[in-house]
């Protein structure tokens, strides 16, 4: 019992000694294991330094050309059409003959109010002389001159109305838009044809109210130049209005451009304007896809081969380019990989040429 005993003690003694063995060893190893120390990958970034060029301030607007002179034409007197072979793009002068209008109706009328005029033109003559021996009043007298001026009255609007029969064009211009035809009936209530002046175009647009007060005080300054994404025309053009009214919907205000060159432009086409503010040459600036949503960006900095966030404000600016101060002119920027760095963080910088 006694040799038991001591069997069970001499193998829970060895069992300590091993177990104190093993954790002897694990921590000698752990002792003299060398600290690993991670270092993170760099990022590969494109760089680029700051370039000089021109920056103008300015917003394009889009619209629609419209001729400043659009000229109805409307006869004044109503009846069939004997005459009218105006086509769309004839091009007519102040005072030609737009369309003839059967004018029988109105040379009746005149006749009789010559008739009726010549009947009372001499009655108040033998009437005068009756009046200057006391045979009527004076008040017959007066009478019948009032009659006698209110016939010549109807004379005179029966030959406006025989002249009105031909239908003259009011301006010079270019026939756009035809409504009647020979053996129709025209009406002083609508237009028979419509002319515009191709020579003349405007385009209004609508603009920001941010720039009302800018756009009103300095409406000489501001430089406009009109083009056509379609075909490729463009043009000059200067300030000849601008809405004293904005509108409280749409937070915009009507401005009006007439083009300095307005040949190869079509009535109706779609153009877009630019409106130049300023012009700013020799300004040392950087693409706009180098500056971050939030202004700033990321510099590269030589010395340690990180980089650093800066933000600045930029003096001018247009929707290609920012300038940027005078102080960064010999600094790196990052122009690619900015989204995938943070400040400090450790990059390659690959010069964009």
């Amino acid at each position: 019992m006694k040799n038991r005993k001591l069997a069970v003690f001499i193998r829970i003694l060895v069992l300590v000694l091993v177990l104190l063995l093993v954790f002897l060893s694990v921590y000698l190893i752990i002792l003299n294991k060398e600290e690993v120390v991670y270092n993170a990958p760099r990022t590969a970034v494109a760089v680029i330094k700051p370039e000089r060029r021109t920056i103008e301030e300015s917003i394009t607007l889009s619209g629609y050309t419209e001729s400043t002179k659009i000229s109805p034409v409307v006869p004044f007197v109503s009846g069939t059409v004997e005459s009218f072979d105006l086509s769309v793009g004839d091009e007519v002068k102040k005072g030609d003959v737009i369309a003839v209008i059967d004018d029988e109706p109105y040379v009746l009328q005149l006749n009789m109010a010559k008739v009726q005029f010549d009947v009372l033109s001499s009655s108040y003559e033998r009437m005068e002389k009756l009046y200057q021996t006391g045979a009527v009043t004076k008040q017959d007298l007066e009478s019948l001159k009032a009659q006698l001026d209110a016939a010549e009255e109807q004379m005179k609007l029966a030959s406006l109305q025989v002249d009105y029969a031909t239908v003259r064009a009011e301006m010079d211009g270019t026939v756009i838009l035809t409504n009647t035809n020979e053996a129709n009936i025209a009406s002083s209530s609508d237009y028979i044809a419509v002319l515009a002046d191709m020579n003349s175009i405007k385009v209004t647009l609508a603009m920001n109210e941010s720039y009302y007060s800018r756009i009103r005080e300095n409406m000489s300054d501001v430089s406009v130049y009109v083009y056509s994404p379609s075909t490729g025309e463009s043009s000059s053009a200067r300030i000849d209005t601008v809405s004293p009214v904005i509108d409280p919907l749409s937070k915009t205000f009507d401005v009006t451009v007439i083009l300095d060159n307005p040949s190869g432009f079509a009535i109706g086409g779609y153009v877009k304007a630019d409106f130049i503010f300023s012009s700013n040459e020799n300004v040392l600036s950087l693409p706009s896809f180098v500056r971050k949503a939030d202004g700033g960006m990321y510099v590269y900095d030589e010395d340690e081969e990180k980089a650093r966030y800066v933000t600045f404000t930029s003096e001018y600016s247009d929707d290609e380019y920012f300038s940027v101060p005078e102080s960064f002119e010999d600094t790196y920027f990052i122009s690619s990989g900015q989204d995938l760095v943070l400040d400090g963080s450790p990059v390659n910088a690959i010069v964009e040429e």
